[in-house]
C-alpha cells in the first residue's frame, strides 16, 4: 500500500515538473488526430509545439494558442520523432 501511494506522489511530480518544463504539454501526448491550434485566452500561454502529420510521416511546428487543442501536441521536434516517426 505504501509503496503504491508513494509511486503515485513520484507520477504526479514528474507530470507537474513537465508542465512546468514544457507549458501547454498535454499529459498524455499523442501522434494522432490531426493539428489542433486550441484557443487563447488570458489564462493561456500560446507558443510554438510540434504535432505529428501522418500523410508525410513527419513532425512540424505549429503555433499553439495556449487552452485547448487535442493531444497531438509535443514539446520538440525531438520528442515528436522519437514517437511518432514511422520506419521506411
Amino acid at each position: 500500500m505504501k509503496i503504491s501511494f508513494l509511486g503515485l506522489i513520484v507520477l504526479a511530480a514528474t507530470l507537474a515538473l513537465a508542465q512546468v518544463q514544457c507549458p501547454g504539454r498535454p499529459w498524455n501526448p499523442a501522434c494522432y488526430p490531426p493539428r489542433n491550434n486550441g484557443h487563447g485566452g488570458s489564462h493561456c500561454m500560446a507558443r510554438t509545439m510540434w504535432w505529428y502529420e501522418h500523410a508525410s510521416n513527419s513532425c512540424k511546428p505549429f503555433w499553439y494558442a495556449g487552452c485547448g487543442g487535442n493531444r497531438n501536441r509535443w514539446c520538440s521536434k525531438h520528442d515528436c520523432d522519437m514517437n511518432c516517426l514511422r520506419p521506411h
